[in-house]
């Protein structure tokens, strides 16, 4: 039995054992097995080697005890059944005990491997299929992700293209109509003037709300953050709405908290488009009653003051089921309404992106037949005081200046030399490129004021000749839009960049601001340019010249940035810390790699106030310049491995 103990103890496999004298009989065994070999035969001397197994290479009792004489040891391999238990292979170990009056056979188990292998070979082949199914889903995802790309850049190019085939004939009509304003009309062509004005200002929102929502859409948009007065904003904004309501039945009011600080951090113009589209939104579901525009501080601490904005109205209200889409891409209230007021339905989703990238809320409640109440609260960073500018326009504030104009349009020649003659200046109209040159020896001009789409020589064309020959700014006229066309208007050499349509005062203020050299399309491109100095000393080191290795880390790097930016947006606006946490801490990999120092510095602190699980106005304004940037910097990292 030590024996077969010691067996037992060096082997790592299922062992057990029986003891059988020389007529085979069983003498002892393990309970386990015995307990096999008892569920058909109740008396154990009546259990036979024969009965217990048989093996492929069977071998006599006889045969055995004879080996045992000159061996000590015998062993032998083959497949084993055992009472009614599966055939299992293993390894038998014949024993002889020192006093030769019986043999111990012990039984080494081994694992079913042949079995164990089919199993793996059936899961590989499973797991094989699945991944073959798992690479098609990604092509198709891929393929429809391109699909998805193409179409929002094809809508992108139709939308600028379009904007600019309208933008160019309501420039003309606008500035037609504010000349017209200014001559000895009748009454009834007033109020004729004043009808065409109305429609050609709704003409220009919708078009603006249409590029406005793409932009948003597209993830280009971008806010431009300086200190402004809300107050002024407000009262500016409003100023339109008064005169509005002197011709309704609509008693306009306004209370403004002033408690508020003089000077806030924001873009002061998206703001004033928020508080227009909410009263323009009043005004035109309302027909008598009131309007009423609240501003509030409803706290202020580390720096960061919540403003509230309400507009309420005593319109016709909106039904209960329709308050949750309110807010949708181009949804219309099904209401009874002048045909005057229809628009693009992008208005109030509009308004809610520019509350959303600011870090604020907007809510709205309403009861039809009693009014309704949108309520906007915004966490400004509070700006620092500053003396007033005055950017009032004067009379004749061009005096003894020498301005070419060169634009295909007549209207748009007409206008801008009536605006500008005006002011006192000396204005030569040309209609392409090639009819400049000429002129340049006869006269010098101080601004040269150029559209960008002419026929014959358009404006970039014109530009490169102009800065071989002549000094004076340049101030591009167009009706495009977009970073890409700054930046392509900034390398053409112009110094400014006016946007149709522009109002008249507008085509003042930027023409002097130009011949002042305040400004600067090359400055702001490069602080654009700055905003993303990617430092690749960390990537091309790991990379170590492999140009694959560089390619997966960018990719890597990229998604990551797609996947964890939105993510994290959407983490701040419900206020979930843990996943803040989670999100900004997977960030810092990615700027430190990048060497972002800013962005780097802002997610730590993103983070840290995060586990504190408190400040989510600093957080949000924190995370903002990074989500208006994540586009840019992710299409930079797309140009490295293109």
């Amino acid at each position: 039995m030590a024996q077969v103990a010691k067996i037992k103890q060096l082997s790592q496999k299922e062992t057990k054992y029986v003891r059988i004298n020389y007529k085979g009989e069983v003498i002892d065994a393990d309970k386990s097995l015995l307990k096999i070999l008892l569920s058909k035969n109740t008396d154990k001397k009546n259990i036979t080697l024969s009965s217990i197994f048989f093996a492929k290479k069977n071998i006599s009792l006889k045969k055995i005890k004879s080996i045992l004489e000159t061996e000590k040891i015998f062993k032998q391999t083959g497949d084993l059944k055992i009472g009614d238990s599966d055939i299992q292979s293993c390894q038998t170990i014949y024993i002889l005990q020192p006093d030769k009056s019986c043999i111990d056979v012990v039984f080494n188990f081994v694992e079913n491997t042949e079995g164990l292998i089919k199993e793996i070979e059936a899961l590989n082949s499973i797991a094989d299929h699945n991944f073959q199914k798992l690479l098609k889903a990604n092509e198709k995802l891929d393929a429809a992700r391109r699909a998805e790309k193409e179409a929002l850049s094809s809508k992108e190019k139709f939308l600028t293209n379009i904007s600019h085939e309208l933008r160019t004939p309501l420039t003309g009509i606008s500035g037609i109509l504010q000349l017209l304003s200014k001559t000895k009309i009748n009454q009834t062509q007033s109020d004729y003037l004043n009808s065409i004005t109305h429609s050609t200002k709704n003409m220009v929102t919708m078009i603006n709300e249409l590029l406005d929502f793409s932009k948003l859409k597209s993830g280009k948009f971008e806010l431009k953050i300086a200190d402004f007065s809300l107050e002024d904003c407000i009262n500016y904004t409003a100023s339109a709405f008064s005169i509005i309501s002197l011709d309704t039945k609509i008693n306009f009011n306004l209370s403004y908290d002033k408690a508020i600080p003089a000077i806030l951090k924001g873009d002061s113009l998206r703001i004033s488009q928020v508080i227009n589209n909410l009263l323009n939104n009043a005004f035109k579901f309302t027909n008598r009653g009131f309007v009423y525009l609240e501003t509030k501080l409803l706290h202020q601490a580390n720096n960061i003051g919540w403003v509230e904005l309400k507009v309420s109205d005593s319109g016709i209200g909106i039904p209960k089921d329709r308050l949750g889409k309110i807010f949708d891409e181009f949804y219309q209230a099904d209401t009874p309404t002048p045909l005057h007021t229809a628009g693009t339905g992008l208005g109030l989703a509009i308004s809610k992106h520019l509350v959303q990238i600011h870090g604020g809320t907007i809510n709205v409640t309403s009861k039809p037949g009693s009014g309704t109440t949108f309520s906007v609260t915004i966490p400004f960073e509070l700006g620092q005081q500053k003396k007033r500018l005055n950017t009032g326009v004067k009379k004749l504030l061009l005096q003894g200046k020498q301005i070419l104009i060169c634009d295909d349009n007549p209207v748009n020649l007409l206008i801008m030399e009536k605006v500008l003659s005006e002011q006192g200046a000396t204005v030569t109209m040309t209609k392409n490129g090639k009819e400049v040159l000429p002129l340049l020896k006869l006269k010098t001009f101080d601004i040269f004021l150029i559209d960008l789409n002419m026929p014959v020589m358009n404006g970039f064309e014109l530009a490169q000749e102009l800065k071989k020959k002549n000094k004076a700014p340049m101030l591009a006229v167009t009706a495009g839009n977009g970073e890409l066309l700054i930046k392509k208007c900034d390398r053409a050499g112009f110094s400014g960049i006016i946007f149709k349509p522009f109002s008249n005062e507008e085509l003042i203020k930027q023409t002097i601001e130009c011949l002042a050299n305040k400004t600067s399309l090359k400055s702001k491109s490069s602080e654009t340019e700055k905003l993303h100095p990617i430092n690749l000393k960390k990537i091309n080191s790991i990379a170590n010249g492999n140009q694959k290795t560089f390619n997966e880390l960018i990719s890597s790097i990229t998604s990551n940035l797609e996947t964890n930016i939105p993510q994290l947006k959407e983490a701040i606006e419900t206020g979930n810390f843990k996943k803040i946490r989670s999100f900004t801490h997977q960030l810092r990999t990615i700027y430190g790699y990048l060497d972002l120092k800013n962005e780097l510095q802002s997610v730590i602190t993103i983070e840290a106030l995060s586990e504190q699980k408190k400040n989510i106005a600093k957080i949000r304004l924190l995370f903002n310049p990074l989500y208006q940037q994540h586009n840019q910097l992710k299409s930079e990292l797309i140009s490295l491995l293109n």
